[in-house]
């Protein structure tokens, strides 16, 4: 299993639910964000380890990233590697 197989549908889905206007504007990519036979080939996909699953996951965590409410980020927290909204360090 590849960990983008299952990182880029939670990114989706976070956008999808925390910016539905950029989640929109997202999925309208010409052939998809995920292309269809990907999701018919499942989590063996090779696509899940090429330059272009990792291009739309970084897409997506920069479109997250943008996002965030005042006074956080998105991104990968040092301690739980979890991807999600996390407040910003005071310097």
């Amino acid at each position: 299993m590849n960990a983008l197989s299952e990182l880029i549908p939670h990114l989706m889905n976070l956008l999808r639910v925390h910016s539905p206007e950029h989640y929109e504007g997202f999925m309208v990519a010409p052939f998809g964000v995920v292309p269809n036979y990907v999701m018919d080939e499942g989590e063996s996909s090779p696509w899940w380890d090429s330059v272009d699953a990792r291009c739309v996951a970084q897409d997506l965590v920069d479109i997250l990233d943008d996002s965030a409410p005042e006074g956080m980020y998105f991104g990968m927290h040092p301690e739980s590697e979890e991807f999600d909204f996390w407040p910003l360090a005071d310097d």
